[in-house]
């Protein structure tokens, strides 16, 4: 799947939630949201700009959103980290999330604002 992993323990789960939202929101709100992902603006060159910490949390299997950006964001960033969970989607929250707020947590805690 492109939204979850599905050999994941919450896989095929992470998807059937998926699912549902999309029929809950319905094609209008989906093809909104679609039409401003294809036009939002291009914000690569202000990823310096940015002064507070960031978090990049991503699954190792996300075929929506790859690593790469998330590793390409969190080195573009002065205080950002990278975080992959494995054998997880797009949807960390979803698939993992026992590992996905200890990991939350622990950057809380390393960046003081805890």
């Amino acid at each position: 799947g492109i939204i979850s992993h599905l050999p994941g323990p919450n896989g095929p789960d992470t998807m059937a939630a998926f699912r549902e939202m999309a029929r809950a929101m319905g094609p209008d709100h989906m093809a909104l949201q679609s039409d401003a992902m294809a036009h939002r603006i291009d914000l690569w060159p202000r990823m310096a700009d940015i002064a507070c910490p960031v978090l990049c949390l991503w699954g190792d299997h996300d075929q929506y959103t790859p690593a790469d950006v998330g590793r390409n964001i969190a080195d573009a960033v002065p205080l950002g980290e990278f975080v992959e969970l494995a054998e997880c989607g797009h949807f960390p929250t979803l698939e993992y999330p026992h590992a996905t707020a200890a990991a939350i947590g622990n950057w809380l805690e390393q960046n003081k604002l805890i």
